[in-house]
């Protein structure tokens, strides 16, 4: 191929780059084209050509060899035309002082961390590239060490100890190197800091200011920042306080461009965390999604089992702890994987609060992708708050569940109710799903060592704080109880396998009716409470009126105010969450097929066990006793909600056990 062909082909491509924006290709071609035309003859217009080539390619270094070639043809700023001068100046990032790097290089040693395990594929067109590269690295890891070493050995200070945080923010100042030299200041040991700049320091200007002002004096400390020119023994520099301002800028600049791209990510349903959740990991071709990591995965889904099962987070600590699965940080060491974790000495040491943040991620374990759980005061503060559920941005469905729909609604049900072992160590099995008809309070469970089985009862928590809360027991024996669910489930059950259709006429029946129901008492409390603040507002107007007349004193006005302002913004808080509530209500039907779903997986049910207690029920609310003390006239009606349909007539069962044996 002719020189003219070649250089018809270079500017071809480099219009397709413009369209196409692949860098890649475009570099082969630039640097194939300066392989070829090195042996050629040049003119100032072909210097010029491959001078704008290099820019865009982002090789300057390229055209630097090529030129040096050439000592007669130098080339001026007068003969550069303004578009080579624009890639010019697009490229300026790429110097660093005498050396020039193309685009790779330069990202490279921009990520580059000297005190962890850095891995890159050392891509370049020519061995010059890759060994430059390794240079420059090789620069970076000594760049500040050499720099202190030649400024202090230059000046006549030998005994030098380095502290060094390569890797943590300077936001921060709780760093172990910058700790520990700050506790040998205190000790007397240091008796001279020297760094490279302000910003190795610290980025809160507040914070650096209380160092180098107040502390290293205070402790007879020479104090000198080498590129900025700051030495404590020459007098205060003016400047100084605001470079420091400066350098804060940066850091919280930095922070708000990250939060934005974040935002950015996040409303765009990619994953925010940096590791993916224990159970997971990130797809190695492709580290934007997640995928199952089966060792981790079968643990996860233990413990949903045992959630369904009945058991709380002690408990199952307890039994991961003697099966000796690994702890999530243990495992992670194990694999090689950092995290923010730091194992403990036992690696099996699981703990309530471990099961309790794993429980908590249960929509992530259904296979949803939940952003902006958390965030933070400033970019100051590592702690993190949690944000209410109404600012999570939920994407459903963007990875393979590890968790089903029953036992990720058990776990939901666990986590929403407080759910309390007995005394003796035991959690029932009705536990967090039973509550007072009347108070709405939940149901707890009593026995003790003297109990036979046939004596233990569930009893309304608001009756025994106060009988004000709750003026009935509302208790109910669990041998009884654990009979009227099984009968009723086994009878739902057969209903919906015998006569599916029957029964999902029958399910969206009852739960249109329902819903009528609540959504009619929901809109007379809506309309209530809307009612009350406007009678709030003429109240506040009539109490102006008052003040202002002279007919009630300021003290007076402010103290009814105030009460009229609280009960006024309760109401509007109220009417706000009816709103919501209401408006979900409408939109809202039986998940027939879900529940149809859970039945056909059995034939025959024996026996209640947590398990198929959790995969059907979702709560039992419990009436008071009618006659309670009488062996005669007793009656308890029972409600059952199953999960997905709600409460249906069949599903309303009663005690009258004492009848029957009576008669």
């Amino acid at each position: 191929m002719d020189r003219f062909t070649r250089t018809a082909d270079i500017i071809k491509a480099y219009y397709s780059y413009k369209q196409t924006a692949d860098s890649a290709t475009f570099v082969k071609k630039v640097c194939s084209f300066f392989d070829f035309i090195k042996d050629e003859s040049l003119s100032d217009a072909d210097l010029n050509l491959l001078l704008f080539l290099a820019n865009e390619a982002g090789i300057p270094q390229y055209y630097d060899l090529l030129k040096s070639k050439f000592t007669n043809a130098e080339i001026g700023d007068e003969s550069i035309n303004s578009l080579t001068m624009s890639a010019l100046f697009h490229d300026a990032s790429l110097i660093r002082g005498d050396s020039k790097l193309h685009r790779y290089q330069k990202h490279v040693l921009d990520s580059f961390v000297a005190t962890q395990r850095n891995r890159y594929v050392l891509t370049a067109p020519t061995s010059f590239g890759k060994t430059f590269l390794v240079y420059e690295i090789i620069q970076k890891m000594q760049y500040q060490k050499k720099i202190l070493q030649k400024y202090a050995l230059d000046h006549g200070w030998k005994n030098i100890r380095f502290y060094i945080d390569d890797g943590i923010s300077g936001t921060t100042f709780n760093r172990p190197g910058f700790q520990e030299m700050i506790a040998d200041i205190e000790a007397g040991i240091v008796k001279r800091v020297i760094i490279k700049d302000m910003s190795r320091l610290g980025r809160d200007y507040l914070q650096v200011g209380m160092y180098t002002e107040i502390m290293f004096p205070e402790h007879d400390v020479h104090f000198i920042a080498v590129n900025d020119g700051v030495d404590s023994k020459q007098g205060d520099n003016e400047f100084t306080p605001f470079r420091n301002i400066i350098n804060e800028w940066y850091a919280k600049d930095t922070s708000k461009k990250i939060r934005a791209v974040m935002k950015v990510k996040g409303n765009a349903g990619e994953h925010l965390t940096t590791n993916a959740p224990y159970g997971y990991m990130k797809d190695p071709a492709n580290p934007k999604q997640w995928v199952r990591d089966n060792d981790a995965a079968n643990v996860v889904y233990d413990i949903g089992l045992y959630v369904m099962d009945g058991y709380g987070p002690s408990q199952i600590a307890r039994l991961l702890k003697q099966r000796k699965i690994l702890t999530p940080a243990a495992y992670y060491e194990s694999k090689g994987i950092n995290c923010n974790v730091k194992p403990q000495d036992d690696p099996y040491g699981w703990n309530a609060s471990t099961v309790a943040h794993i429980l908590d991620r249960w929509r992530e374990y259904l296979g949803h992708t939940v952003n902006f759980k958390t965030t933070k005061k400033s970019y100051k503060s590592k702690k993190k708050i949690q944000n209410p559920e109404s600012e999570w941005v939920i994407f459903e469905n963007t990875h393979e569940p590890i968790w089903t729909e029953s036992i990720a609604d058990a776990v939901r049900l666990a986590r929403q109710t407080r759910r309390r072992p007995t005394k003796m160590g035991e959690m029932g099995m009705f536990s967090g799903m039973m509550f007072c008809a009347d108070c709405g309070s939940i149901m707890y469970q009593c026995r003790a060592t003297g109990f036979r089985r046939e004596q233990e009862y569930y009893l309304c928590a608001g009756y025994r704080k106060s009988r004000d809360i709750c003026g009935s027991t509302h208790s109910i024996l669990t041998v009884i109880l654990e009979e009227l669910i099984l009968q009723n489930l086994c009878k739902v059950v057969s209903y919906a396998r015998e006569q599916e259709d029957q029964f999902v006429k029958m399910v969206m029946d009852m739960d249109e009716k329902e819903r009528s129901k609540g959504l009619a008492k929901k809109k007379k409390l809506l309309t209530d409470a809307e009612k009350r603040i406007s009678e709030l507002d003429r109240i506040f107007k009539h109490l102006y009126e008052d003040n202002i007349t002279g007919k009630l004193t300021d003290e007076r006005f402010k103290k009814l105010s105030a009460d009229y302002e609280a009960e006024q913004a309760a109401l509007q808080t109220q009417a706000n969450s009816l709103r919501e509530e209401i408006q979900e209500e409408e939109s809202k039907c039986a998940n027939v097929e879900r529940f149809l779903s859970i039945v056909r997986k059995y034939t025959e049910i024996p026996e209640l066990t947590p398990h198929i207690l959790h995969e059907f029920v979702e709560k039992i609310v419990v009436h008071a006793a009618t006659d309670p003390h009488s062996k005669t006239n007793r009656k308890q009606e029972v409600d059952i909600y199953y999960k997905g349909i709600g409460i249906l007539e069949m599903s309303k069962v009663f005690d009258i056990r004492q009848n029957e044996e009576t008669a």
